[in-house]
């Protein structure tokens, strides 16, 4: 709604005697108590309507922190005045804002005064605004940095004001972003594999596979594929990293000059750059090119050679094809703020970087968006936050009316206060994502650690360097592990240029290879494990690093452990902790020597850890299949991680928060290896092109098309061949393993789970045992609603505290995949009584945050719904759904009634399909059926377009598989049958006799034992094509739904739905019961809209009040045998009524069935 000058005065002249209206309107006066027909004081009255205002334009109570909770922080104690309100803001990067109310015609000089005095401390003015309302001027004062100015509003742009600190305001252009990633990667990817891309002079290129630089490297020949394109990405890696600082003017223009090199001497320079300048201080750098000589020390991983590069150090790329990764690069601007049309704002390289890992392709793994990422880290963050500030807090002496409601009050607090909650919270916060991917959470956690800090340390006073901090947050703050080694390169990549973005000069970079690790996150110990053996060749090491204090009392314990040959994990903590530390911060030639005693500790670290897990597996899986094969190739192939000792920085204690996209897969697909993934892909390609081929007219397009055909198919070959190798044939039976280990292991898995729910059990087991850490995870919608879910489920609402499901399901999040998420956070502690859970749908990602509402925790903690979570589009839902969930006179489809489904094949039903002929004059129900699809169901009609039939035999000649068909699967099809679609936008069912289908169409019949033998299954018929039932299972099952809002009726999920007990000798049922019949011989809308209306009669007789006398006039129709003609009288007969129908169909119920059948619209929700 929008607000304008009407809106006041209306709100004014309803509260104010009418005699004073000229006084007040025209005159000007200020008002009086007494002028009021219920006396107030002038500014609660302002007060009043500045709310309903605030209600109108669509601001939610939990947006603003009203006075009394303002004036008590310390901030304020010294001021005159109070702020009225404050609003929180929305988004990082922008300022709160505090409303100053006077009274309406008063002077809002008094209230100007008070803002800029507000404004002026430098503890406010630097992160709030202030808005000063009499109701007739709207004054904005702010701070800009040197000084404090006012500038007068319209009461519309006030309005736009606070809407916008509330809900934030976005003004990136998606569009923009996607088509200069998909550009650049395009031609990324065909440098590296072939393919064909258009440039930035909008020219098409082709290169081939035998030209791609896979194909080209030079020894090259010990590799498999993973190990080349790991190669080949280090390289990219390191170009794109320079590339992106000489943009940034933080480098010399090195590129012209690489490319001038000659071919012969491209490596050694290249080499040179990356190994002997980049990763040496200046004044130990000998024998370098003087174009070298003002290129800066970086340090940092990125620079030292990879175990592939140490293991085969002449493998080279051709170096005619390196010149071209280099002209390739020159291309695009990686400027940040690129106005251009080849520019790539620094915005944008997480997602140029994460299509770079081509090979994550199969693992249910995709880059999440910046938005995502910002709103979920702000999700746990600031709550972990303002609860360990809370206990700290009453520690001290706080009353409990002191604590935080907000973490923004935060701010507010005396500076001393504040200094030691800086010292002994904020900077001690250990953040991980466990599927760290590009690392798009860690950079998002690390702008919203980063903003706290330098609040704190502006309010402080502390003299701080913005590059500084940073480097601390990545240092102590930020945690990853990913399974693949390009991923971790990449996330390490992105965090070195997070800490280089907006510096004056480059600082050597921080050494975070400890903190970033490659590993599978579900694989690997999670508890204490001491080293029982330790070589001498280690304790030689430690022996003469003359950089450790062998005088430092913590360690000397150590020492005198290691002299046994032994260390307990504390004494391992401690060592590695202490290498750690030192690692973080060595710039000279100690790094060298600390990263290879690290790396030997590591190695020891594995050996005995492995050797004791291995142990724990074997207990685990006891499977004779499986283990045999479970060896220490198996750990090592499959990346096993021992959180303890990998991150002893962070162990036994646990993370603080643990945020991130784990990967969607289901376990059926888990043995698939990525071989035949590729194999499968290249022979969908190959079919694809064949069948186009046959329509191609020009000679040129048909020889392209040949030429890929024959690549193609010896691709196939060669891949073929590999499958047949000792290492992808011991790939697969590892992957079969592991899929048993995560059954046995993880405790919330069931039946077949994704493999997204054993990475929420490993989160928790990660989390802190404290209550006040965090979880919160963008994933796939299914488990809330799905069998494999509940166990899963019913552990979230028994022992957890879930804060927030947002639904984002129906927006493209994931451009490339048919995933439909929710975000989820959940609190690693059992639910306060009566807890509200937040919850929200979205189909703009900018809205996000946005007309949130609140559902209790336990009302979803009922065993007869299998514990499942459902998030309807409107809070008023509920009441019409426990209605009928809460229903005493119904049943269920699952206990009444018994499904068919695929019949005859269910994995391979599409084979029976050559049992699909045009009939021949065989006998119907005994040698053929009618044959019907899922697109031939309507509501209540089949409506078979192609006049085919499914016989029981064919001829031997067109059967080459020998398929029979069982007698009693036949028979199936002969009995009347409840037919409906497997996947629908609606709910439709249609009554079938002698009707046979092979898929996606669930066939229903009563069970012999049911109490429902008798009634009609045209009353069954109206139901399951009802308003009603639908609108219950929208509710229950949205979370399941597909692309374009299309729901999977599959029959686990329609068994909930509740069918109600009906007496047959009842008007209501015989009146449904001829309505049904009427639809199915001629469908009317306005007719299926009566029998909506009396299903709803049926269940809720007291509710729509429909009189006898109303719908009378269809019991003349009752025992009469329905034919085109009487129900063509029937559809007559109710057009007559169509008034008494509409007038109904305004009721309360239809509104809300009506509404949750799509989203508002947007003016109206804002969604």
């Amino acid at each position: 709604m929008e607000i304008d000058r009407d809106f006041i005065y209306k709100e004014f002249k309803g509260k104010i005697d009418v005699q004073y209206y000229h006084k007040i309107f025209s005159e000007g006066k200020e008002i009086k108590g007494e002028w009021m027909l219920e006396p107030q004081k002038p500014e609660n009255l302002v007060e009043d309507i500045f709310r309903k205002m605030l209600k109108s334009i669509g601001i939610p109570d939990d947006k603003f922190i009203s006075q009394n909770r303002v004036k008590i922080f310390d901030v304020f104690k010294n001021k005159n005045r109070w702020p009225d309100f404050k609003f929180i803001k929305h988004r990082k990067g922008e300022k709160d804002l505090l409303i100053e109310l006077e009274p309406y015609n008063s002077n809002i000089q008094i209230g100007i005064d008070q803002a800029e005095e507000w404004i002026r401390d430098i503890r406010i003015g630097t992160y709030s605004d202030a808005l000063v309302i009499n109701l007739n001027k709207f004054v904005l004062i702010f701070f800009d940095g040197s000084d404090v100015h006012k500038k007068e509003l319209s009461i519309e742009e006030a309005c736009n004001h606070i809407k916008n600190v509330a809900f934030g305001k976005i003004t990136i252009k998606y569009d923009d972003i996607n088509r200069i990633t998909e550009q650049f990667y395009n031609q990324f990817s065909a440098l590296i594999h072939g393919g064909v891309y258009t440039n930035t002079k909008k020219e098409k290129i082709t290169i081939s596979a035998q030209d791609a630089i896979i194909n080209n490297l030079k020894y090259a020949e010990r590799l498999i594929d993973i190990e080349k394109i790991e190669f080949i990405y280090s390289v990219f890696n390191r170009l794109i990293f320079i590339k992106i600082l000489i943009d940034w003017d933080l480098f010399p223009k090195i590129f012209s000059y690489l490319r001038a090199v000659p071919y012969h001497l491209i490596h050694t320079d290249l080499n040179n750059l990356f190994f002997k300048t980049l990763a040496v201080k200046k004044q130990e750098r000998v024998n370098l090119p003087k174009e070298y000589e003002d290129i800066p020390f970086l340090n940092g991983g990125l620079f030292r050679k990879t175990e592939i590069e140490k293991k085969n150090p002449d493998l080279i790329i051709d170096a005619r094809l390196l010149t071209k990764v280099l002209d390739f690069l020159e291309e695009y601007s990686f400027l940040e703020n690129g106005d251009d049309n080849n520019s790539i704002n620094s915005e944008i390289l997480g997602y140029i970087f994460e299509k770079t890992i081509e090979f994550r392709k199969g693992t249910g793994s995709y880059y999440t968006h910046n938005l995502i990422c910002d709103y979920m880290c702000e999700s746990v963050l600031l709550p972990h936050y303002s609860a360990r500030i809370n206990i700290y807090l009453k520690s001290i002496g706080y009353k409990d009316e002191e604590l935080l409601e907000n973490f923004e009050e935060i701010y507010m607090l005396k500076e001393k206060t504040l200094k030691n909650i800086y010292e002994i919270i904020i900077k001690n916060i250990k953040v991980c994502d466990i599927c760290v991917g590009s690392g798009a959470f860690l950079l998002a956690m690390g702008n919203l650690i980063l903003e706290i800090h330098e609040r704190i340390v502006s309010i402080l006073r502390i003299r701080s360097n913005r590059t500084e901090l940073k480097q601390y947050i990545v240092e102590y703050n930020l945690f990853g592990v990913d399974m693949m080694v390009s991923a971790i390169q990449i996330c390490q990549l992105r965090l070195w240029l997070w800490v280089s973005e907006g510096s004056s000069e480059l600082s050597p970079l921080p050494n975070i290879e400890y903190n970033l690790r490659v590993g599978n996150s579900l694989l690997g110990s999670d508890t204490k494990t001491s080293i029982k053996t330790v070589n001498y060749k280690f304790i030689n090491k430690i022996n003469s690093a003359k950089f450790l204090d062998k005088s430092d009392p913590a360690l000397i314990s150590v020492y005198e452990e290691l002299k046994k040959g032994t260390i307990s994990f504390e004494s391992l903590k401690l060592l590695k902790t202490t290498l750690i530390n030192l690692f973080l911060y060595s710039h000279d030639q100690n790094t060298i020597l600390l990263k290879d005693l690290i790396d030997s500790l590591n190695e020891l670290i594995i050996e005995d850890a492995d050797r004791i897990y291995l142990n724990y597996l074997k207990n685990k899986i006891k499977n004779k299949k499986f283990t045999k094969d479970l060896t220490i190739e198996f750990l090592r192939r499959l990346k096993a991680f021992h959180w303890y000792l990998e991150f002893p920085q962070v162990f036994p204690k646990g993370f603080d928060v643990i945020v991130g996209n784990p990967p969607y897969i289901s376990t059926k697909f888990m043995e698939k290896i990525e071989l035949e993934q590729d194999l499968q892909k290249l022979n969908k390609e190959l079919k694809k092109r064949k069948n186009r081929i046959k329509t191609l007219k020009s000679d040129s397009s048909i020889n392209e098309y040949n030429e890929r055909i024959i690549n193609i198919q010896e691709e196939i070959k060669l891949k073929n061949e590999l499958l047949k190798t000792n290492y992808y044939i011991k790939e697969k039976l590892f992957n079969s393993i592991y899929k048993e280990f995560l059954r046995k292991d993880y405790t919330w898995t069931y039946k077949i789970y994704d493999i997204l729910i054993p990475f929420f059990e490993k989160g928790f087991k990660l989390l802190r045992n404290n209550q006040k850490t965090y979880l919160s995870f963008i994933t796939s919608n299914k488990f809330l609603a799905t069998d494999y879910g509940q166990v899963i489920r019913k552990d979230f609402l028994n022992n957890f505290q879930i804060e927030m499901i947002i639904d984002i399901s129906m927006i493209k999040v994931f451009k490339d995949a048919a995933v439909y998420p929710i975000i989820i956070t959940i609190k690693n502690s059992r639910a306060l009584e009566r807890w509200l859970i937040i919850i929200g749908r979205y189909r703009i990602l900018n809205n996000l945050g946005k007309d949130l509402k609140k559902i209790e925790q336990s009302r979803y903690n009922k065993k007869d719904t299998n514990y499942l979570i459902y998030i309807p589009l409107h809070n008023d839902s509920f009441e019409l759904f426990d209605k009928i969930n809460k229903h005493e006179k119904c049943s269920t489809i699952g206990e009444e009634f018994v499904s068919s489904y695929r019949e005859f094949d269910f994995t391979n039903w599409k084979d029976y399909e050559i049992f699909i002929k045009s009939k021949k004059g065989e006998v119907l129900g005994v040698d053929y059926y009618r044959y019907v699809t899922n697109n031939d169901l309507k509501p209540y009609q089949i409506d078979v377009s192609d006049q085919l039939y499914f016989h029981k035999e064919i001829p031997i000649g067109e059967n080459p598989k020998n398929l029979q068909i069982a007698h009693t699967k036949w028979e199936v099809f002969s009995n009347e049958l409840l037919m409906i679609k497997e996947v629908a936008l609606d709910l439709i069912c249609t009554l079938a006799k002698n009707y046979a289908n092979v898929g996606k169409i669930y066939a229903l019949s009563l069970k012999g034992s049911s109490e429902y033998i008798g009634i009609s299954n045209y009353y069954f018929l109206a139901l399951f094509n009802s308003k009603l039932l639908d609108f219950y299972f929208r509710i229950v099952f949205w979370n399941t739904h597909l692309s374009g809002g299309y729901l999977n009726y599959h029959f686990s999920y329609l068994s909930i739905l509740p069918i109600l007990k009906i007496d047959r000798k009842s008007l209501t049922y015989k009146r449904i019961v001829i309505l049904s019949k009427c639809l199915e011989i001629s469908y009317n809308d306005l007719t299926r809209l009566l029998l909506d209306l009396m299903v709803v009669n049926a269940y809720f007789p007291n509710d729509l009040k429909v009189t006898e006398k109303q719908i009378s006039f269809i019991d003349k129709y009752i025992g009469k045998e329905v034919d085109y003609e009487v129900a063509k009288e029937i559809n007559l007969s109710i057009k007559k009524a169509e008034n008494f129908v509409l007038k109904l169909v305004e009721h309360e119920y239809f509104r809300i069935m009506n509404n949750e059948r799509r989203f508002k619209d947007d003016k109206q929700t804002g969604k």
